[in-house]
């Protein structure tokens, strides 16, 4: 059957897997609660006969604020299929955002997904033009109740069906079926405005490569509200792979174990975390058992996208395999295929050890602007080349400029910034194509490699660029190190605010006999400063000196989403930080 809306992939999935009774899954009172195609496809049509019957008309907004649930999709269908817009909003993103992108973008409904959510709207009520009517997926006292939509697409069947339907066969695939607001790392978030063709071309040029059939399972943890996982969410659907959403980032190791998953989608953040446990691993075994994990360690970092090791290697890799690496899958299901990795920048090493392992990760690049893969990592060689983000994606364009920016051309680019045509008109060069403020090149004329952020580069006042980009994932090697940020713009060297991985450098300061009463405390010890000198040494090694970091504070708190430093995708709010910390970051320069 023809797709042009994104509801048509329901279609596409019943007709190939009609008998599917775990299409969507979530865990409620410690049991999976499974829909089949079938059932799945019966309550988006019926809510939407009921937000029909409700007065609300295509082009109007839906905004929903939950946690990754069967819900989630049951709304947003129902979207499609009669041509409202569906804005998702990010359930951690601050009040002031909440409000800004409710009122900006005119919501007639809001679905939150428990109380917790439903408190959320409360706070900023004072902040909304016009309060829009609440409906919960849970059951709360005082709040409609989503399925009381469901309830009145039933009773309203008979009068409303035929005109729901002629909705949807006047939709056209050009048309906005989504309003997706950018995390906003610098000013307000922008409201960016997707088609069902942006979102469809890039799910079905990513099936080709995507190595999962009808008989798995996948686990969603990433928030659904994302880009990345938004196109994920559909794509898993198109290719009628089972969805189990975790219930937290909390329990998910222990709904892996449940699910046995065959691919996830994750952003770097959460393998850099993976692997620096791993490191940890080799620290706790003794004698011949730490010997091994250490070798075993180092040939994964090793390992090659071919490949191949060599005839010693090859052997030594049999026995790894068997003592080490199959552990590391072990803790991932065993049926582990994918893990689709996006959003920022991976480190290269991470990708060599996890598929010495044979936990293929494939990362990708893109932005919400783009729905949002331009290229990614394949699932076998000769299409992955580690420190890049892969091969350009199918009816794709992309330039790199005299000043090394990527310019991308495609069925995949937005349709533009909502009410806002100055921001539109700035996003594109005179030829169409749509800047995306990154810095890259092509290696071998096949794949994309991302330097940096345009925006982030900053200039030394010795007249050098600097790209922080590369400076912070070398660091990032230390498994001391939780975060990094680079500072320097218009002095004369590189310097870092640095955030320990504090349940490391706890045990450190046991192993040394340190005794502190906090991290404050702890952080002024000479033995840790120095510890943390000689990180910085071993690793400025790998720059080229005007690169090497000079100085650097530890910092003692943990830069997170609710202080309003990272951005819910997790990355770096470079200017908040520099704010934050001006007087600190003053201090190293004078």
């Amino acid at each position: 059957m023809a797709i042009k809306t994104i509801y048509d992939i329901l279609g596409h999935y019943k007709k190939h897997s009609p008998n599917k009774q775990d299409a969507l899954a979530q865990k409620v009172d410690n049991f999976w609660v499974k829909y089949s195609i079938n059932e799945y496809i019966e309550i988006v049509d019926n809510i939407a006969i009921g937000l029909y019957a409700l007065g609300i008309e295509k082009g109007d907004k839906i905004a929903t604020i939950s946690n990754n649930r069967p819900e989630w999709n049951f709304i947003d269908m129902a979207c499609a299929k009669i041509g409202v817009i569906h804005v998702s909003i990010y359930p951690n993103i601050s009040d002031e955002d909440t409000s800004y992108i409710i009122n900006r973008s005119e919501v007639e409904i809001i679905f939150v997904g428990n109380e917790f959510y439903n408190e959320k709207i409360k706070q900023i009520y004072h902040n909304l033009n016009n309060i829009p009517l609440i409906f919960c997926f849970d059951e709360i006292q005082d709040i409609h109740n989503f399925d009381e939509i469901i309830a009145l697409g039933v009773k309203r069947k008979s009068k409303y069906e035929k005109k729901v339907l002629e909705l949807y066969d006047s939709l056209k695939e050009d048309e906005m079926c989504s309003l997706i607001y950018t995390s906003g790392t610098t000013g307000l978030p922008k409201g960016v405005m997707l088609s069902h063709k942006n979102f469809l071309s890039n799910v079905q040029a990513a099936a080709k490569l995507l190595p999962l059939t009808e008989d798995d399972n996948i686990i969603s943890f990433l928030p659904i509200s994302h880009v990345l996982e938004r196109m994920l969410n559909y794509l898993f659907q198109y290719k009628r792979v089972s969805i189990y959403y975790a219930e937290s980032i909390e329990k998910l190791i222990d709904n892996i174990k449940e699910v046995n998953p065959a691919g996830f989608g994750s952003v770097p953040r959460l393998i850099e975390k993976i692997y620096t446990r791993l490191e940890q691993k080799s620290d706790e075994l003794k004698g011949f058992k730490k010997y091994i994990y250490k070798k075993a360690l180092e040939l994964a970092e090793s390992y090659q996208e071919d490949g191949i090791h060599g005839s010693i290697n090859k052997y030594k890799y049999k026995i790894y395999d068997k003592l080490v690496y199959s552990q590391w899958r072990k803790a991932f299901g065993n049926k582990i295929k994918i893990i689709i990795v996006g959003g920022a920048a991976l480190q290269p090493r991470l990708s060599r050890a996890f598929r010495a392992a044979g936990i293929k990760l494939s990362e990708g690049y893109g932005l919400t602007e783009t729905s949002p893969v331009i290229a990614v990592n394949h699932e076998n060689y000769p299409d992955v080349r580690f420190g890049t983000v892969g091969p350009i994606m199918e009816h794709i364009q992309v330039k790199i400029t005299d000043d090394s920016e990527i310019l991308v051309k495609g069925p995949n680019i937005m349709l533009g910034y909502y009410k806002d045509e100055k921001a539109t008109q700035e996003a594109f060069d005179d030829e169409g194509w749509f800047k995306t403020g990154d810095i890259g090149e092509m290696i071998d004329n096949k794949f994309l490699k991302i330097t940096d952020r345009k925006k982030e580069i900053f200039k030394l006042s010795t007249g050098l660029y600097i790209t922080p980009q590369i400076i912070e994932n070398t660091l990032k090697k230390s498994e001391y190190i939780d975060q990094i940020m680079v500072v320097g713009e218009n002095e004369k060297f590189v310097s870092a605010l640095i955030v320990p991985d504090y349940n490391i450098l706890f045990d450190k300061a046991k192993e040394l006999k340190i005794s502190f009463q906090d991290s404050i405390k702890l952080l002024s010890q000479a033995e840790i400063i120095q510890l943390y000198d000689n990180e910085i040494y071993k690793y400025n090694r790998e720059l080229r000196t005007i690169q090497q970091i000079k100085k650097f504070i530890l910092m003692h708190e943990t830069w997170s989403i609710d202080n309003g430093e990272l951005s819910p995708t997790l990355k770096l709010k470079r200017a908040v930080i520099k704010k934050n910390y001006s007087e600190q970051i003053k201090n190293i320069y004078k």
